[in-house]
């Protein structure tokens, strides 16, 4: 049987660079509230678009609430 889709995506590694890519922008990123959030009980039981939403859910805790403030974010360096 194939491997899941949710397993072969949305890995560690996947999410190790994207905090390191906002935080090289956003120095204030909270890198350990984000993998706290995101590798939560739940994690290993949401299939691919769960994962998805909690995902972004986490990312979302661990940005400036201030919507403005999170666009203010540069998104090259």
């Amino acid at each position: 049987m194939a491997e899941p889709f949710k397993h072969r995506f949305l890995q560690r590694p996947f999410f190790e660079q994207l905090a390191g890519d906002i935080t090289a922008r956003y120095p204030a990123f909270d890198r350990e509230r984000f993998f706290g959030q995101l590798y939560d009980d739940r994690w290993d039981g949401l299939e691919l678009k769960g994962r998805l939403r909690h995902a972004s859910e986490a990312l979302g805790a661990a940005l400036p609430a201030d919507y403005g403030n999170a666009l203010a974010i540069p998104t090259n360096v």
